[in-house]
């Protein structure tokens, strides 16, 4: 009895470690012989696996692709060549809109619902799009109970999705061209109404021609005329100041501070025969008549010219008046005073001098006149300048408002021009659409039927699962309760 027991704690001893030394989590030897439990473990969890592939609802998945290309109509190339890059993301959203899913239910209606779910929100709930980057390629993928329920809600959506196009594009199409239409009306109405604003502006228009050339005639005149004040002007100015320094001159003579007193006003200067015979200052000579002569010359042909026959007289007494004086101062040197001959001479010098201060009195009415005639001319010139003035700053006036006229018209029949061109191209646009040629192109690249798949249960990959699940769970029991029997031995 004794040696029985202490085979059985020998064995016991050798078949569980001592208490504190270090285990595996699974003994492998231990597993390998409690192997048949393993495998009913095994076999026990593959079995509610299967049991739950008979009662489980199967999940079908199904794919579509589609091609979305906005190309336009063929007047619309170069426009729809520009880069829309929210363009599939938008119709990625009417696809999923509620109007189009809502569309779609009722050709193809979901099936096994409760009576308190909205076939919408379950629609929707089960429907993804996907824009495939890079690309023109819309992915519709839905999940279902029914396969065939399931293909035929894909085809009901991207049918609808059609149809909401060709809907949407009809409509936006014919008020868009009810839009046009008005504004073609009215841009036609204010167009007439421009042109014969612009016709009433031509009648009352005094102008003769178009453009600057209207008043090309009239703005040369004016120049003319500002030419000729001017001139006139300065005549005037030259005249005044000949006459002031005329006068200047005389009133220096008067005062005695020039030498110039025979040639100016012989009046206000002594005879020559009361001047002292041997005093040279008392008596001109040559030398300063000429000087005198030339100065006043000078002064009256600013005015009168070198031709004017005032002047050429006037040098001619002036010459002789010097031819005079240089034979009396000759004869001086000879002859007393009361000799015949002295006295011829002194008395031609008297009669030149005389006839030079009635000349050069002369000359100053002729400054006078010429003045006045001057000053009446420009007053003249300066009345029809501003006429004209005034004349053609009227005609600018009509040149600028028929300018804004014809502008305006020109504006205006540009915009209804390009309004016109608009409304040719959506009635055309309208016309294919009609017939079933949408400005989208929408075409189905993989069919639904092709793509459907089982997505729940996967029977593999479920029963793979099932099989280590109870294989894990066989190794767990079969290591708890070897330990657990080891135990309860070790305390007996």
């Amino acid at each position: 009895m004794n040696s029985a027991s202490s085979t059985c704690r020998s064995s016991v001893s050798e078949e569980s470690p001592p208490p504190g030394a270090s285990q595996s989590l699974f003994d492998l030897a231990l597993l390998w012989r409690r192997k048949w439990s393993l495998i009913l473990a095994a076999v026990i969890s593959v079995g509610v696996g299967v049991a739950y592939l008979l009662v489980a609802t199967p999940v079908f998945e199904v794919d579509a692709r589609l091609l979305v290309q906005k190309e336009g109509f063929a007047f619309q190339i170069e426009r729809s060549r520009r880069e829309d890059r929210e363009f599939l993301a938008t119709q990625a959203e009417i696809i999923r809109s509620p109007l189009t899913v809502r569309l779609a239910l009722k050709s193809a209606p979901l099936t096994g619902l409760s009576p308190e779910a909205d076939p919408v929100k379950v629609a929707l709930a089960s429907l993804r799009v996907k824009p495939l980057l890079n690309t023109d390629v819309l992915k519709i993928t839905f999940r279902g109970e029914d396969p065939e329920e399931t293909i035929q809600f894909v085809e009901a959506v991207i049918e609808s999705y059609r149809q909401q196009l060709s809907t949407v594009e009809r409509d936006v199409n014919a008020k868009t061209l009810e839009l046009l239409s008005q504004r073609d009306e009215d841009l036609r109405s204010k167009l007439e109404s421009l042109q014969q604003q612009y016709v009433q502006h031509r009648k009352s228009s005094p102008l003769i021609g178009h453009g600057r050339d209207a008043v090309s005639i009239d703005s040369e005149l004016l120049r003319q005329l500002s030419q000729q004040l001017a001139e006139i002007r300065r005549h005037r100015v030259g005249i005044e100041n000949t006459i002031q320094t005329l006068e200047v001159y005389r009133d220096a003579v008067a005062r005695g501070k020039t030498k110039g007193a025979l040639v100016f006003t012989s009046a206000s200067s002594p005879p020559v025969a009361e001047a002292p015979r041997k005093n040279s200052d008392a008596r001109p000579t040559g030398a300063n008549i000429s000087d005198e002569h030339r100065l006043y010359k000078t002064m009256a042909a600013h005015l009168l010219g070198a031709a004017t026959a005032g002047v050429q007289q006037l040098d001619v007494l002036h010459t002789e008046l010097r031819q005079a004086i240089s034979h009396e101062q000759e004869l001086a040197e000879v002859y007393g005073l009361q000799h015949p001959q002295r006295r011829s001479a002194i008395s031609q010098v008297a009669t030149l001098k005389e006839l030079i201060r009635r000349q050069e009195n002369d000359a100053s009415g002729i400054l006078e006149q010429e003045l006045a005639v001057a000053k009446s001319t420009e007053k003249n010139l300066a009345e029809m300048y501003n006429r004209e003035r005034n004349h053609v700053k009227s005609l600018d006036n009509f040149l600028i408002r028929e300018q804004q006229l014809l502008e305006n018209i020109r504006r205006v029949q540009a915009v209804h021009d390009s309004t016109l061109t608009q409304f040719n191209e959506l009635t055309l646009a309208g016309q294919s659409i009609n017939t079933g040629r949408p400005s989208v192109t929408v075409r189905l690249l993989e069919e639904p039927q092709s793509t459907l798949h089982q997505v729940w249960p996967n029977k593999p990959s479920l029963l793979l699962v099932c099989m280590f699940l109870g294989l894990t769970c066989g190794a767990a029991w079969v290591t708890i309760s070897e330990r657990r029997i080891g135990n309860l031995r070790s305390e007996g």
